[in-house]
């Protein structure tokens, strides 16, 4: 193994924090993934393309490049390949393959969560909808259809009757690579995301975010901090991923989810993941409360141990909002605007729109990520309830 070399399943701009962290602590990067112009490729040493998707081809890819460690991407089939491939050659810092299926594949997700009595909507999986009206019926409508496999909202839909049902399992079948589904009671509530770092089973830090939503009801378009969520609330949901970790045996390291909290303040968790979250979601942590996100990911995948790291660490309170560059309708990108009220919050972006790009579907296309930060809680209230007139995307 090359004690110096780091291979990274991903390479797009949700990866540059990890991979600027292992920059800084003194590591080759490797990157791989089939998006030839994924902005974390330009920063790597080396870019290899390939499918990160494959766990045989990233297994062969750390083994031909002797590397020694390997960090996942932002993505849920990165880190499933991930596991695979730190299992079969040995290296530390990821759950083994099954037990990451437990986290990644919702289905198996929430029978974890039924063992250990971590709260999640009522559920039922299923291969097809033929036999399922009566069960249906029992969660009650409306209803969620989604894949077990997939984030960003990918195949998901809500139903209000049993034809819907049928619909929707046709819709998740075309996205999804696993012969499951998933069937999930419809929890009103705001949501929220929690970032957390665990070592031996214990939540040592905990990141919670209010999150956002534009024109896309299951695509987080932004979220900011610190969160709404009262101090009991919070605590639920520690507890929470304290029982899934000590019932699953993860190890050290991330554990992110997001959750679903009803008005009387009772949580309810979503969607999980051990890798990192994208869209620059490791800034949002860093500019929010002063500590080292991403070299605190990287350290824990990497087998380094975060128990002394993570010692004596107070986290800042500051108000900081991370919101995409989001597009109201298809067309030709004319100009990409954020009104001066707006910019003087302005405190990083990073933009990858093109004047004259054709936008082809617009409930999904980002084009940047801006960070705003704010004096106080009441100002930054303020500012994001007018975020979406006062930066926008103009297209012809």
């Amino acid at each position: 193994m090359n004690g110096n070399t780091v291979l990274v399943t991903g390479g797009s701009h949700a990866e540059l924090p990890m991979i600027k962290a292992l920059h800084e602590m003194g590591f080759r990067v490797i990157t791989t993934g089939n998006n030839t112009e994924g902005l974390g490729h330009k920063e790597a040493d080396e870019y290899v393309p390939g499918d990160f998707s494959d766990p045989a081809f990233v297994l062969e890819l750390a083994k031909e490049k002797k590397v020694s460690g390997i960090v996942s991407g932002c993505n849920d089939f990165a880190y499933l390949s991930t596991a695979y491939a730190a299992q079969e050659l040995g290296l530390p810092g990821h759950d083994d393959h099954e037990t990451s299926k437990d986290i990644h594949h919702k289905d198996r997700f929430r029978s974890l969560c039924k063992k250990c009595g971590a709260r999640i909507p009522d559920f039922f999986s299923f291969t097809k909808p033929e036999g399922t009206r009566d069960r249906c019926e029992g969660l009650g409508y409306p209803l969620i259809i989604k894949p077990i496999d997939l984030t960003g909202g990918k195949g998901v839909r809500i139903c209000h009757d049993y034809r819907e049902v049928m619909e929707a399992f046709e819709e998740a079948r075309r996205w999804s690579r696993q012969p499951r589904f998933l069937a999930e009671q419809m929890i009103q509530g705001e949501n929220h995301g929690v970032s957390a770092l665990v070592v031996k089973a214990e939540v040592r830090f905990a990141f919670f975010d209010n999150e956002e939503y534009y024109l896309n009801p299951y695509l987080v378009s932004g979220a900011y901090y610190p969160s709404s969520l009262t101090e009991e609330t919070k605590h639920m949901i520690i507890r929470d991923i304290e029982r899934i970790s000590a019932q699953a045996g993860l190890v050290d390291g991330l554990f992110h989810c997001q959750c679903i909290v009803q008005e009387d303040g009772t949580p309810y968790l979503i969607d999980p993941c051990r890798r990192a979250p994208g869209d620059l979601y490791l800034k949002l942590v860093e500019l929010g409360t002063g500590i080292p996100y991403a070299r605190f990911i990287v350290q824990a995948e990497l087998g380094l141990g975060l128990e002394e790291a993570l010692q004596g660490i107070v986290p800042q309170e500051n108000c900081i909002a991370r919101e995409c560059i989001m597009a109201s309708e298809n067309g030709r990108v004319e100009r990409i605007v954020i009104e001066e009220e707006l910019k003087q919050y302005v405190t990083e972006s990073l933009i990858w729109g093109n004047i004259g790009e054709i936008i082809e579907d617009y409930m999904k296309y980002k084009a940047g990520i801006v960070f705003f930060s704010f004096p106080s809680r009441d100002v930054m209230e303020k500012a994001l309830a007018r975020l979406r007139s006062d930066m926008r995307i103009e297209v012809s």
